[in-house]
């Protein structure tokens, strides 16, 4: 699913979404590092301090999951790294097993021994997936009902997956996220900011770094917001390349 494949590196430092990573960038890259993930809904500072972070409020949480009871569809939920679902489904395991998401936990109650409903787990969501192999159920009777609680609560509804909508706060990006990062960690994100993509959700974010990069199979969006567009893909290494390019090893 898109977090894209890699995201953003500070020239005296690192700050990470991770997606596919390939083994010329785990050579630079440590998991101590500051990083954003969830869409720039969650982001950690080098010491593990959450420096930005967004959430569904309770009510849209409670709302969503009632429209996936009633469409007898599947739900998982971010929390931070972790990932949680009522049901094993096997489109839920496929999150793991297909696309390298976190594995999938189911949400248990206070005991520990009994599965609850996402909306009574207290941390709350920064995000929901609501999925179904049923693509054409999914986007012509699921979605219309998801955009309507959307409007009503000043969410988001993307899409990245055919079989996956999902559920974001209102207001937030990857953009916004990193902005938020460098916010904290005081760095220019105009001048010290080395950022690498290849979705449509990466783009604004190439746009705000001093250097923008897209890997050899980003889409057009991203390409066109990049200031240079690398001929490797994010399979072939075009993530490290582009770091060692720009001087991440200076």
């Amino acid at each position: 699913m898109s977090w894209s494949l890699v995201s953003l590196f500070f020239r005296f430092g690192c700050a990470v979404f991770v997606n596919d990573i390939d083994m010329k960038f785990t050579s630079h890259v440590s998991y101590s590092s500051s990083f954003c993930s969830i869409q720039g809904l969650y982001c950690i500072d080098r010491e593990g301090n959450v420096v930005f972070e967004k959430k569904l409020s309770p009510t849209v949480v409670k709302e969503a999951e009632q429209l996936v009871s009633d469409c007898n569809i599947s739900i998982c939920g971010y929390d931070g790294d972790d990932l949680y679902t009522t049901e094993q489904t096997v489109v839920v395991v496929s999150l793991s097993e297909f696309y390298g998401e976190p594995t999938v936990q189911l949400v248990l109650g206070k005991d520990g021994s009994s599965t609850i409903k996402l909306s009574e787990h207290e941390n709350g969501f920064h995000k929901l997936l609501i999925m179904d192999e049923d693509t054409e159920m999914l986007n012509k009777v699921v979605r219309p009902k998801l955009e309507n609680l959307a409007q009503r609560h000043g969410v988001t509804v993307t899409q990245a997956l055919p079989t996956m909508l999902e559920l974001l706060p209102g207001g937030c990006s990857k953009a916004y996220g990193v902005q938020k990062l460098c916010e904290a960690l005081n760095v220019d994100p105009k001048s010290e900011l080395l950022a690498i993509g290849d979705a449509e959700n990466d783009a604004e974010m190439l746009e705000l770094a001093s250097i923008g990069v897209a890997v050899g199979n980003a889409c057009p969006r991203a390409r066109s917001a990049a200031d240079f567009i690398m001929t490797e893909r994010n399979d072939e290494g075009g993530a490290g390349l582009a770091m060692e390019l720009f001087g991440f090893d200076n």
